[in-house]
């Protein structure tokens, strides 16, 4: 298989530029997917002009700089059209909300190559292999992250237990809005690190975790 012919997908621009340190990949491309698909809202179909300017105003940016930012990885799988496509994320919710946004991607552009999630525990690298059928993630990505609603379709059981946070994340009371509660007089930078600290099963970063602060304090 030529090198073009296999294409990794990574979760950020910090696992991106880890990666690319210690020149992991022998052979094939790589690219991040800058998303936070765990916040703010979606809509379908994936990444047309309605998608970019919904995600954009979520993350306060220009749909300029949305494009600029997300969507090298998203023209390269149209262009290309790679005959393998290995997806590197971790296992909480806000990897496997970007996997979920990936794969039913993948099904709308009626992707018809091999794909593979590495999916991993961030902290000890542990990677586990799956090999992924698709057919349902259009479907899943419409009812979990447009609609906000349980689904009965079965997917691999790594985003089947993100998903169930995720839907917990909804919720005015969860675990994360209860711990930010506890701690009102804290500096929201200082909070900030605990929330990392606690929660690595959520997976945000600062700029989520600072939003959510702010939403809680008001």
């Amino acid at each position: 298989m030529s090198q073009d012919g296999i294409f990794h997908i990574l979760n950020g621009e910090s696992m991106y530029e880890d990666f690319q340190k210690e020149a992991i990949f022998e052979e094939g491309t790589f690219f991040p997917f800058n998303e936070a698909m765990a916040v703010n809202e979606a809509t379908k179909p994936l990444f047309d002009d309605q998608f970019k300017k919904v995600r954009a105003a979520g993350h306060g940016v220009t749909v300029q700089q949305y494009t600029e930012k997300v969507l090298p990885v998203i023209q390269f799988i149209r262009e290309k059209k790679p005959e393998t496509i290995v997806l590197w994320f971790g296992e909480d919710v806000f990897c496997q909300m970007n996997t979920l946004t990936i794969l039913a991607f993948l099904e709308q552009e009626e992707y018809a190559g091999k794909v593979y999630l590495h999916h991993f525990d961030e902290e000890k690298f542990a990677v586990n292999t799956v090999e992924i059928q698709l057919g349902m993630y259009a479907n899943l990505y419409e009812s979990t992250l447009v609609q906000k609603k349980k689904s009965d379709l079965q997917c691999v059981a790594v985003m089947e237990e993100a998903m169930d946070l995720y839907f917990e994340l909804q919720s005015e009371a969860n675990r994360v809005t209860q711990f930010i509660k506890t701690y009102p007089h804290v500096d929201k930078n200082e909070l900030t690190k605990k929330l990392l600290a606690n929660f690595k099963e959520v997976g945000y970063g600062d700029t989520q975790y600072l939003k959510m602060i702010e939403e809680v304090r008001a």
